[in-house]
Parts: C-alpha cells; structure tokens; sequence
C-alpha cells in the first residue's frame, strides 16, 4: 500500500499480513503514518480503495458496506474518545459498541446488556459503569472506549495510540487491559505507539514505520 498526500508521501510499498492468532505493535515517530495505515483497514482514509487490500479473505471495494467491514473491527482512536456525548454513562458507551455508534441511540437487548457487564467485570470497570462520560478522566475515558471495542467480539481490534496522553498508573492500567484480551486470544489485536519503550507480552509481531518505509519483525527475524 501507498498513502500520499499531494507530494508528501507519508509511506510507500508497504506489504504488510497480519494472520489469525497474531498481536501486533507498529510503532514509529508522531507523522510516520501509524493511524493513516489503520485507517486503511477502516475505510476511513478514502485511499484505502486506491490500493490492493484484503480484509478477512475479501478484497476491499469488491461489494462490501462500510458498516459490515466495521462489524468484524474493534476500534479505538482519538478522534473518537473527543467526539463521544458527555452526557452518557459507562455503561452506554459500553453497549453503543454492539451498534458502533458515537454515543447510544437504541436500547441495548438483555443479553447485549449481561454481556456489557460482564466486560465492565472482566476489566476491572464496574465502577464506571453510572458514571457520565463527561465528568471522567482522559484513562477512564480510554478504558471504557476499549471495553466497547471489544464488547462485541470482533475478529481484529485497532488500538491507536492508547497510552497517549496518559500517566504513568493508567499506562500500566492500559496495558493490563490489553494483555487480559491478548492473554485469552479473544481477538487480533493491532496496537499503534511512538513510544520505543513499550513491550506487551501478548504482541507477537511488530511493524515499524519511519521514513515512509516499514520495516517488519517478530521474536526472531527481522526484514524489511
């Protein structure tokens, strides 16, 4: 793949696989394209159709809805923790996973609500769950937009930059959190940081992006 806007090219012949059973970091400096290669897989970078693209045995543009590739992904970003209602609690934002909406606008069925729960348990959030999403912190915030990523079981799960911002203590609270669906292969986690320091345990495989190359790894081999 190619991402290019007028004559920055932000990266160039990137061919990248990700595999059932697989973790990965991609890593690289703040513009090194970390959130533009993500979304490509979304659909949410209008490039993704320019380029040769499969998600889940699919080529991309072959027929399939936005919404139904949305359907199979998990996803976290930014741009999505700022655009959320304030005025809507923990559990709300927990169950607006299953209809990937910005904010709740149908009721949540009895078993998509235990399910919720059961989530909000899993991690550790049962505190938050009445609490508007206004009046949280920036971690707390992180942390319920990661439960309703996840809610819903999808098949890949896009973390973007989730320590950014974050202090020490919600850090380590991130990481618990993604180690826990890691841990218990509960879906293909894509994970993207400018920090070098960060290690998960579950991350099987690395991507690094810098210079609009991408340079591929994993525990053993490296190659470009």
């Amino acid at each position: 793949v190619n991402v290019q806007y007028e004559n920055k090219v932000v990266f160039k012949n990137v061919h990248w696989t990700v595999r059932e059973g697989e973790n990965w970091m991609v890593k690289g400096p703040d513009g090194a394209g970390k959130t533009s290669l993500l979304k490509l897989i979304t659909g949410d970078n209008l490039q993704a159709y320019a380029n040769d693209i499969f998600l889940f045995g699919q080529k991309k543009g072959s027929g399939e809805s936005i919404w139904e590739i949305k359907q199979k992904i998990g996803w976290i970003s930014a741009d999505l923790r700022s655009k959320y209602p304030p005025n809507i609690n923990g559990a709300e934002v927990v169950y607006s996973g299953f209809f990937d909406s910005v904010g709740l606008f149908r009721s949540a069925t009895a078993a998509q609500r235990k399910q919720a729960e059961g989530w909000l348990s899993a991690l550790h959030l049962d505190h938050l769950a009445q609490e508007f999403y206004g009046e949280l912190s920036h971690g707390q915030k992180q942390m319920l937009l990661i439960a309703r990523a996840i809610v819903k079981s999808p098949i890949l799960l896009l973390l973007d930059e989730p320590w950014e911002g974050l202090d020490f203590a919600n850090c380590r609270k991130i990481s618990e959190i993604i180690e826990y669906i890691g841990h218990h292969h509960l879906s293909t986690i894509v994970c993207t940081t400018s920090d070098e320091d960060v290690i998960l345990p579950c991350i099987s495989h690395q991507l690094k992006l810098d210079g609009g190359a991408a340079t591929i790894s994993d525990r053993g081999s490296n190659q470009s």
